[in-house]
């Protein structure tokens, strides 16, 4: 074994280990180092993207993923390019890849779950569920499949079947943000108010930039919203526009009931802005969607 080839072992390890601490970037540079020693190192290549995609650095992840696929087409970076133009917002472009990740392997449960969720996400509930309660079965063990796969239950307005499905994956993972989330508002909706407030409560906790949690929080119970915590991360660059909007949604809900009628204005307006921006209308979609 030559010093370079154990250099670039060296490399990758370590950049493995900074990526999965967190560490972004000092993995991104470790796998530039292993890749400026041998470009075809393409599991190197593979991680740098979803690495560089974890940075909230998509286009970059892209390329990198189609660099991958040029060389050897796979079902793992085949789904981490869908989950990219997913996150870039070019959902009809992600179920593309997450059909052709399909076709090299019918039971990915990850590609599965990806496929129901981006279904759900434009509304299409009953090609969604099929992928969903597949990905429930192949990976049983996984919190997030049933976390999913009770979003689609929420949408069919199957709720009690939804609670039931997210009390599993806490049961997986009892700190998982998502979940709790998404359980409080199958409890709101069976009016079980003070246990869906207690799940709100844990989900912000968790995770503060939850925003649709702070969002239902806010509304039901203005008290319990740390503004300080929520302007903070508001000067995030990283947090998707998502969050973002229902973060400004759940300080106007606090400043409304607090009689600030003009500061409230101000984040109805800032969340709306970040709300139409995406939104995009893509007319062969609509009409698959009413065909649906």
């Amino acid at each position: 074994m030559s010093d370079q080839t154990v250099d670039i072992d060296e490399h990758f390890k370590r950049a493995v280990e900074a990526q999965q601490a967190g560490r972004l970037k000092q993995a991104i540079e470790g796998y530039r180092r292993v890749l400026s020693v041998d470009p075809s190192q393409f599991t190197a290549l593979n991680n740098l993207g979803m690495a560089l995609h974890a940075a909230g650095r998509i286009e970059e992840a892209l390329s990198c993923y189609q660099r991958v696929l040029e060389a050897k087409d796979n079902p793992l970076t085949r789904n981490n390019l869908g989950n990219a133009l997913r996150d870039l917002g070019r959902r009809e472009e992600a179920i593309q890849q997450y059909h052709r990740t399909l076709e090299l392997n019918a039971d990915y449960a990850e590609a599965h779950s990806n496929l129901g969720v981006t279904l759900l996400e434009l509304g299409r509930v009953s090609k969604a569920v099929p992928h969903l309660e597949r990905a429930v079965v192949l990976k049983p063990d996984a919190a997030n499949v049933h976390c999913n796969l009770g979003n689609a239950r929420q949408a069919q307005g199957r709720i009690e079947e939804a609670v039931t499905l997210y009390r599993k994956a806490l049961e997986l993972i009892p700190d998982y943000a998502d979940a709790h989330s998404n359980l409080a508002t199958a409890l709101t909706k069976l009016g079980r108010h003070d246990e869906a407030m207690r799940h709100y409560r844990r989900a912000v906790a968790l995770r503060p930039d939850l925003g649709g949690a702070q969002h239902q929080l806010a509304q039901l119970d203005p008290d319990a919203v740390d503004t300080a915590t929520i302007t903070r991360l508001l000067k995030n660059p990283l947090l998707p526009r998502g969050h973002l909007r229902e973060l400004h949604f759940a300080l106007a809900e606090v400043a409304r009931a607090e009689g600030d009628h003009d500061r409230a204005f101000d984040h109805y307006v800032e969340g709306n802005r970040l709300k139409r921006s995406t939104i995009q209308f893509d007319p062969a979609a609509h009409d698959r969607h009413i065909d649906d």
